[in-house]
């Protein structure tokens, strides 16, 4: 489909002749030192105006391909940073952000040509060698102010920055930061339930990966007017729990009528108990992930997710590596935080409230359903 606009147009003519370029440069047909024909020349061998080459020459000049010197033109850099230090947590599972964030980071290194050094947190080493050939680090986990770890990271003499991390980890001094407000991911989802409809709201969590004070939670759902009682809002430590937590909540006197789980792996168990108990979501009961990828999509039905966009994370954290060298001297680092998206799916539905107490919507029959002791 062609470009809608001039602006479209000249964007897509500009990643072009990036392209061409940056292949031209990797491909040694430009040798590391060689000048590049003057922009005249090299506007006639491309067909684009010298506005479109020069766009692209800044970018490549942002990512460390070129150097523009005046007078002298434009030469291709010598010795490049062509390697990125990814850090991973030393504890990685599904639970973590990493896990759904590192194809991401594979992504943007293939198509920046970057090597990556992968290495876990704890075992981060004391020196770096040939610390010149780094664009920077990228850290898949918050690092601890007062640890050895962090320390370390502190003497790497290139950029850091935390991707995919909670709002708070942009105060560490000397780090970028990239993340996402899981305490607003978690009110949105709240938010997006009882506009269905929903008025007991369930929430399932880890009680390793508490975002943030669960008594908040309480207090929110308590001043928007719905039970936020210890008896909705359940923790568990291992897998196995999960299930037996449901079959509580579907036992008491007023079940909740949607469940928030923490992820996918909760939402899995989630769904297995609610169909021994022979409830159906959602006619039943509603099922969401608060903290949510595309896997959702292999249950049945479909899973209603927070999208925590970790690509999106990913990229914006190379950006700010690929732009350090822009930053005015002095300046903090940045701290980005990632807005969050409700993907809605067939796991959620529209609830049918009295009309007296909801204006305007349709009664549902009264069919409770029997559920399994």
């Amino acid at each position: 489909m062609a470009p809608q606009t001039e602006h479209e147009a000249f964007r897509l003519k500009r990643g072009l002749v990036y392209q061409k370029l940056r292949d031209l440069i990797a491909g040694k047909y430009f040798q590391p030192g060689a000048k590049l024909p003057r922009e005249v020349i090299l506007c006639g061998q491309m067909g684009v105006s010298r506005g479109t080459l020069r766009a692209a020459l800044a970018r490549l000049e942002r990512e460390g391909y070129i150097e523009r010197c005046h007078p002298g033109g434009t030469r291709v850099t010598g010795d490049m940073p062509r390697r990125i230090l990814v850090v991973l947590p030393s504890d990685l599972n599904s639970l973590s952000p990493a896990f759904y964030a590192y194809p991401a980071v594979e992504e943007c290194c293939r198509r920046h040509r970057l090597e990556m050094h992968t290495v876990l947190y704890r075992q981060l080493p004391g020196e770096i060698a040939e610390p010149e050939s780094y664009l920077g680090a990228l850290l898949l986990c918050v690092p601890c102010e007062k640890d050895e770890p962090c320390r370390l990271l502190r003497k790497y003499p290139f950029p850091k920055v935390i991707a995919c991390a909670d709002p708070g980890s942009g105060h560490l001094r000397g780090f970028a930061c990239v993340g996402f407000d899981f305490r607003c991911e978690l009110l949105a989802a709240v938010r997006y339930l009882m506009d269905l409809g929903h008025r007991r709201i369930s929430y399932i969590s880890s009680v390793t990966s508490r975002r943030f004070p669960l008594s908040e939670l309480r207090s929110f759902c308590e001043s928007s007017g719905i039970p936020g009682s210890a008896s909705l809002i359940r923790e568990f430590s291992e897998y196995p729990e999960i299930r037996g937590i449901v079959k509580e909540l579907m036992h008491l006197s007023a079940p909740p009528t949607a469940v928030l789980c923490f992820n996918d792996h909760v939402a899995l168990e989630v769904y297995a108990e609610l169909k021994s108990l022979n409830l159906s979501i959602p006619d039943d009961v509603a099922v969401m992930n608060t903290f949510g990828v595309a896997n959702g999509v292999l249950l049945k039905p479909d899973l209603t997710y927070i999208d925590s966009a970790h690509a999106l994370a990913v990229k914006t954290a190379f950006d700010l590596l690929l732009h350090w060298k822009e930053r005015q001297p002095g300046t903090p680092e940045p701290h980005v935080v990632i807005p969050c998206n409700i993907v809605s799916r067939g796991s959620t539905m529209k609830m049918f409230l009295p009309s007296a107490g909801t204006p305007g919507r349709e009664e549902k029959p009264s069919s409770k359903k029997e559920v399994k002791p």
